[in-house]
């Protein structure tokens, strides 16, 4: 049994059995009597919905000319096969981020798929973008995970050499 009371004089009433027939009440202002709807195998389809973890990353400092890699982590936590139908990187510095791992796949209900996001700086700065996760989740079509990280010069150790003289 569920109610919602929303002000002004309205309210909802629902009630649900463990078969697929449902019913719920609902009363507007000025409506009188109460309308009472019954819904019959009114059942809740399975749908997949997926989740990515994480949803954001900053890589930190990374030298220009070296790279390194974050796994990102796709999952089905839902009731029907999760169709992902692409993976993609977007943004104004998304040739210096790149992808490891299948670009389209299918997931069971709770199964997983890791991805790997890796960043190789060409240039000293801040850099940034987008990796896009596309699928047939119904209520979350295209997931974004904001990439970021610094590119930074190689450093380079200062050696001094000294000549030394043994004994002869």
């Amino acid at each position: 049994v569920t109610s919602v009371v929303a002000g002004e004089g309205q309210f909802s009433f629902g009630l649900a059995s463990s078969s697929t027939d449902s019913g719920y009440v609902d009363s507007r202002e000025g409506a009188f009597p109460p309308e009472l709807v019954v819904v019959t195998g009114g059942s809740v389809p399975d749908v997949p919905d997926v989740t990515v973890n994480p949803l954001s990353y900053n890589y930190g400092s990374v030298a220009v000319g070296q790279s390194t890699s974050q796994t990102i982590n796709i999952k089905n936590n839902g009731s029907a096969n999760l169709s992902v139908t692409g993976v993609s990187l977007a943004g104004p510095h998304s040739a210096e981020f790149g992808l490891g791992g299948p670009g389209s796949f299918v997931l069971t209900p709770g199964a997983s798929q890791n991805i790997q996001a890796n960043f190789a700086p060409l240039s000293v700065g801040s850099k940034s973008a987008s990796l896009f996760i596309a699928s047939d989740d119904p209520d979350e079509s295209l997931v974004e995970v904001n990439l970021s990280g610094t590119g930074t010069t190689v450093s380079t150790a200062n050696i001094s050499l000294k000549e030394v003289k043994t004994g002869v």
